[in-house]
């Protein structure tokens, strides 16, 4: 394997382990399949338009998130350790980091999609990659939240 396959396993890594903890999320607030849908749309244009598609993804991101914050604002499996009606607190700032923690990894995939295309990985191979790695990731995070969690 040469370097440049490496450095491009290493990428689709970091989709993939993106994709686990959003799948993992999705799973504990029990999102709808559209919520799934949706996320995977998101991936899709960011695979697509790298950087370009980061102001459009994160406004998403923003009102899906307050969205479903409002249809369940906490995992039932987390009220032992924060109650949102008994700890508003920790609950609000829970939120704002996996919040912080999306925009980041919308972020992070916008620039690992324009790395791939810099280092000369055609459109067609390079969104194909990319969702695959998502798609797995976010199956894996789901399969490891319900035998786990």
């Amino acid at each position: 394997m040469d370097k440049q396959s490496a450095k491009q396993l290493l990428l689709l890594g970091g989709v993939l382990l993106g994709g686990s903890s959003v799948g993992s999320l999705l799973t504990l607030f029990a999102a709808p399949i559209g919520v799934w849908g949706l996320i995977l749309v998101a991936a899709s244009y960011l695979a697509i338009a790298g950087t370009g598609a980061l102001f459009l993804t994160n406004i998403s991101l923003t009102g899906l998130f307050t969205v479903m914050t409002i249809r369940r604002p906490w995992p039932v499996l987390w009220h032992p350790y924060i109650h949102p009606m008994k700890q508003s607190g920790p609950w609000a700032a829970g939120l704002l980091i996996i919040w912080v923690g999306a925009i980041a990894l919308s972020a992070s995939l916008a620039l690992i999609s324009r790395s791939l295309t810099l280092r000369g990985v055609c459109s067609q191979h390079r969104t194909t990659q990319f969702l695959l790695s998502w798609i797995c990731g976010l199956c894996i995070g789901r399969l490891l939240t319900v035998s786990f969690g």
